[in-house]
């Protein structure tokens, strides 16, 4: 009898024994796993700061770069274009500044009784999408077909004529057609958006001429 109460003594306790090693091993296991998830949210809380100071600090980067190219412009009343090669019968080019653009937001503004905060969301707009300004070419062709949009590409250069800064063929855009001059017309733009300083080459490629039209831009001061 005294031998089965120890056989079931030594059996209570090895059982326990094993209970708790089991209980130990499950909790490191836990604590691994927890101190696993609050190193992931560490990390991820890490890299949505660094990538918050980052935008952060080109945001600023760029309102200083555009608040110092503003003062500049200040002494800028327009631009010239000169035609260096190329045909420019039937093309219309026409280049503006950001500011121009922003001023002649005011100016539509005004005339439209825009309010203050339809204002501040286009100039907002303006500087993002045309920080390097806008080309604009007006196309006078005889037939539809070669009057689309899809038929012309800018190419703007640096003053050396050499690096190529901008490169993009416009959207297919249709043209219309006027019974005055039995033509047709098409009003294209490109939206330049990365600072392009002047003097610059500036390219139109039209698929249907045998040159592009080459013109050299350079800034009136006042």
């Amino acid at each position: 009898m005294k031998n089965s109460i120890y056989a079931f003594l030594f059996l209570a306790t090895l059982l326990g024994s094993c209970s708790s090693a089991a209980d130990e091993k499950l909790e490191k296991e836990i604590k691994t796993r927890e101190d696993a998830a609050t190193k992931r949210e560490a990390d991820a809380e890490a890299r949505a700061k660094a990538i918050e100071e980052a935008r952060n600090k080109e945001t600023q980067e760029k309102a200083e770069a555009f608040k110092a190219d503003s003062l500049l412009a200040l002494e800028i009343k327009g631009y010239k274009l000169t035609k260096i090669s190329g045909s420019s019968r039937g093309n219309k080019i026409v280049y503006t500044s950001v500011w121009q653009e922003i001023e002649k937001a005011k100016t539509d503004a005004k005339k439209k009784m825009t309010t203050d905060k339809q204002l501040a969301l286009e100039i907002k707009y303006t500087k993002e999408r045309m920080r390097g300004g806008n080309v604009r070419l007006d196309v006078t062709r005889a037939t539809r077909g070669v009057a689309e949009g899809g038929y012309f590409t800018c190419i703007i250069k640096d003053s050396d004529d050499q690096k190529e800064l901008y490169r993009k063929k416009h959207s297919d855009s249709q043209p219309s057609y006027s019974q005055y001059s039995d033509n047709y017309n098409n009003y294209l733009s490109w939206w330049l958006d990365k600072t392009i300083k002047t003097p610059f080459y500036l390219y139109i490629v039209d698929e249907f001429s045998d040159e592009p039209l080459k013109l050299k831009v350079t800034a009136i001061k006042r």
